[in-house]
């Protein structure tokens, strides 16, 4: 549960974007962030799929996941590493396919707010320093990339992150986390569509069409 939150936080962060606020503001970076939350703010729905890939050369780790996720409001449906997290903003269920389980619990369990991507820009208002980094062209975009640096740093398993934005189009197109262990965890966008029609039956798991399934209620 805990690896899934971690990944649905960083996958938040970037399909909404990032509005930090720090004393001491990197007038630049703000401009990028300010209106990254601009047009978050327009989204209804949310129609995303991306690559994960988590990197570590000292412990000759290199791993590539691709994952897929839809939102609307404070629904959501998250699908990485073997795991589909469905939530309709009251319940939060969790299947697992390789084990025949869906575990049930409140979507409004301490931390759950966390995992909800459309409140990612609340959770992170105040979550980071920030600085201006770089602009480069990559795969023929003018790609800006601002660097953030987490204030709760201790509670962080990383201790920096690089966030890509596409200049024209004002979209994130990867981020970056570094890890304090040397691992380097990468999330690029491969497709993302927005203000899509999502039925509400996409954001519930239908128990009574698995039965086969085991259902662990945690509630």
């Amino acid at each position: 549960q805990s690896s899934i939150m971690k990944k649905l936080l960083i996958i938040g962060m970037i399909l909404f974007g990032t509005q930090a606020t720090f004393a001491q503001q990197d007038v630049k970076a703000k401009a990028v962030l300010d209106k990254l939350s601009a047009k978050a703010k327009t989204f209804k729905t949310i129609s995303a799929t991306f690559m994960y890939e988590l990197n570590n050369p000292t412990a000759d780790i290199n791993e590539k996941q691709e994952g897929s996720l839809i939102s609307k409001g404070e629904k959501y449906n998250l699908n990485i590493a073997g795991q589909n997290v469905i939530s309709d903003g009251k319940t939060k269920w969790t299947y697992i396919a390789d084990a025949e389980e869906v575990q049930i619990d409140d979507a409004t369990t301490e931390g759950e707010e966390a995992l909800n991507p459309s409140k990612i820009l609340t959770i992170y208002e105040d979550g980071f320093k920030y600085k201006y980094d770089k602009d480069i062209t990559e795969n023929g975009r003018a790609i800006q990339v601002v660097k953030l640096f987490p204030e709760q740093a201790d509670d962080k398993p990383y201790h920096s992150a690089l966030l890509y934005v596409d200049k024209v189009k004002n979209e994130v197109t990867k981020i970056e986390l570094k890890g304090k262990d040397g691992s380097n965890y990468i999330y690029t966008i491969t497709s993302f569509e927005v203000n899509k029609e999502i039925p509400d039956s996409k954001f519930v798991f239908n128990t009574a069409k698995h039965p086969e399934v085991e259902v662990i209620d945690l509630r």
